[in-house]
């Protein structure tokens, strides 16, 4: 699961797939006329104009979007679905790419992905229907309705109370962020299990006082989910089709961990940011509530539209009206109960974004002016593609808040481009390149596999296209570029001579010269590892491997590195090499005085739960 998992912002959020190669599937023997498709020439116009529109977070003036393959192949996307909701109705719907790669299977309209924490809003919606059958109490401390567990009372819960609110709304003070979840080899914990540390994630337990921050927490509504199962004594999968799915129509989608063997043909498989297949295909998540959703983004459309009618009572809604606008009342920032809340100059948004393993989503509707979006795509990279396709359809449909005005280039001589080009230190241990190309300049960032279009738009002020970053040429006092500097942000230098960084090094994959420099200099344990996972991003597993053992040698005393070391050699396939690094950790913990008591709760927990996995205990 993604370290971030809700919508902050919709303008942050639209910050943070060649056709002839895809599946292009709107529906069964569509032919892309509008008899074929079922959808009228305006709406085929607008699609097109989406397909072929995709959007950066900031627009330049002139520049058209990228096509949706395009954007694929950009990101390492096989498949992506995609639902367009327009006056309080899905307008369209269309599907792009490949269920599974390795069987040649094209995503439908009806392809089920994981949906990772949108799995979130769709259960609290299940929650607040027990509430309104008077089973579930909002603000009753959880331990007087839980029945098959208990969670651990401390100082904390004895000032103020953990309750339902609290727990849907993230304020309940509750540990574990989120979860890994279980390859098909392994076995599945129960809900009291992981709520015990029994699993691959620490114990669900209170470490913050609750009602007095906000922190996401998967393990807090993990303890919703039983309680919810407790009070009734149904099945999490049968209860949220009785509460939410059926009287949603959402008739393809499902609670139900693992996935029925039966239903498997309509699952996608899920790929990583480097492309290659997730082992097993998919992950089982015990986690239901949190994770666990099987859908479609059609499904999901219908979700929003019933979330849409209930706030406004009118038919088709699965809420009360006053519950539904007590879910979509924040809390705590923006948290409300389930959903994500963003005001945008008076336009109202609810919505939650999603990851699981080899899975990404975004479910994004205005609360009151019928419009909204889902996209899901069998990619760790699906939320970048997600965004892109967010801003194309909101600039098709003028939806208001989410796009930046555009802003104007300034054109530069040739002179003058050429004298911004160079090498220049970049956030982390990273390098970036800025050269010119057929008159226009482009910076690509070490490790990163593709580059990047860069615009002036001011004096010595460029913005970076595909992140909107912006940054300004540092000159010395003869008007040399000496560095950049982020706006708003950190300054680096430029780069001078033909000595190379340890991320250049990597990236040219002369990787005995980098990890030589590594060792030799003073390189910090949390850069090294970054170095390391951005080379398994980049699909260099042999390289990662190199920088991970360096970071074990010189921080010996610490179990991350010898956990992210085993990640590096189940990446290669080595798995005796990995079993070795596991048992390692859980050697280093009593040792690691410098690692936090949560972090060396989390480590120990997954080396125990990977070495069960391998029959190795």
């Amino acid at each position: 699961m993604s370290p971030i998992q809700h919508l902050s912002s919709t303008r942050t959020l639209a910050a943070a797939f060649a056709l002839g190669s895809l599946a292009l599937t709107a529906c069964a023997g569509d032919t892309g006329s509008p008899a074929a498709t079922g959808y009228g020439e305006m709406t085929l116009e607008e699609i097109n104009r989406v397909e072929n529109g995709l959007l950066p977070r900031v627009r330049v003036v002139g520049e058209s979007g990228w096509t949706i393959e395009e954007r694929m192949d950009r990101w390492n996307v096989e498949g992506v679905s995609v639902a367009v909701i327009q006056e309080f109705d899905v307008v369209w719907a269309r599907a792009y790419g490949l269920a599974d790669r390795e069987e040649g299977i094209p995503v439908t309209t009806e392809t089920l992905f994981q949906a990772g924490s949108i799995s979130k809003p769709v259960g609290a919606t299940g929650a607040l229907r027990l509430v309104e059958e008077g089973k579930l109490t909002l603000d009753k401390p959880i331990n007087e309705i839980l029945q098959t567990w208990q969670l651990p009372e401390n100082e904390l819960t004895a000032e103020s109370p953990v309750t339902i609110r609290r727990l849907l709304s993230h304020t309940a003070g509750t540990t574990v962020h989120g979860f890994p979840g279980y390859p098909p080899w392994e076995g599945v914990p129960t809900t009291q299990q992981v709520l015990d540390g029994e699993g691959n994630t620490a114990p669900v337990r209170v470490d913050l006082e609750p009602g007095t921050q906000l922190r996401y927490s998967g393990g807090g509504i993990t303890i919703v989910q039983l309680a919810m199962t407790d009070v009734t004594g149904e099945a999490y999968p049968d209860l949220l089709e009785r509460l939410v799915l059926e009287p949603a129509g959402m008739a393809h989608s499902t609670y139900e961990n693992p996935l029925p063997a039966e239903r498997l043909s309509e699952a996608a498989a899920g790929y990583r940011r480097d492309g290659s297949a997730v082992p097993g295909k998919r992950h089982t998540y015990p986690e239901m509530h949190a994770a666990g959703l099987w859908t479609t983004a059609s499904d999901l459309a219908r979700f929003a539209i019933a979330m849409q009618n209930s706030l406004r009572g009118e038919a088709g809604g699965v809420l009360r009206p006053a519950t539904a606008q007590e879910m979509t009342t924040p809390v705590m920032e923006g948290s409300g109960l389930g959903f994500f809340m963003n005001d945008e100059g008076g336009t109202v948004y609810f919505g939650h974004n999603g990851a699981d393993e080899g899975f990404q989503a975004l479910l994004l509707a205005s609360q009151n002016d019928g419009y909204g979006i889902a996209v899901m795509a069998n990619s760790d990279n699906g939320s970048r593609i997600a965004m892109e396709i967010l801003r194309a359809v909101a600039l098709e449909y003028d939806w208001r808040g989410i796009l930046d005005d555009p802003v104007s280039a300034i054109e530069l001589s040739a002179d003058q481009l050429a004298e911004v080009a160079g090498r220049y230190r970049w956030t982390g241990p990273n390098v970036v390149t800025i050269s010119v190309e057929n008159g226009v300049l482009v910076s690509r960032v070490t490790l990163e596999n593709a580059s990047s279009r860069v615009f002036p738009i001011g004096q010595d002020v460029f913005l970076r296209e595909e992140s909107g970053l912006q940054f300004q040429i540092l000159r010395g006092t003869d008007g040399a570029a000496t560095g950049v500097e982020i706006v708003d942000g950190e300054s680096f230098a430029r780069l001078e001579g033909t000595a190379q960084f340890p991320a250049e090094l990597l990236d040219a994959r002369r990787t005995d010269e980098a990890v030589a420099a590594l060792d030799s200099g003073n390189a910090p344990e949390g850069m090294v590892n970054q170095l390391g996972y951005a080379l398994l991003g980049a699909g260099r597993p042999e390289q990662a491997v190199a920088v991970f053992e360096l970071n074990t040698r010189k921080h010996a005393g610490h179990a991350n590195p010898w956990d992210s070391l085993a990640d590096g050699y189940l990446a290669v396939g080595d798995t005796a090499a990995a079993i070795v690094a596991y048992r390692t950790v859980l050697q280093t913990i009593p040792l690691d005085a410098d690692t936090s008591p949560e972090a060396r709760a989390n480590l120990e927990q997954r080396a125990r739960a990977q070495l069960a996995a391998f029959g190795a205990e």
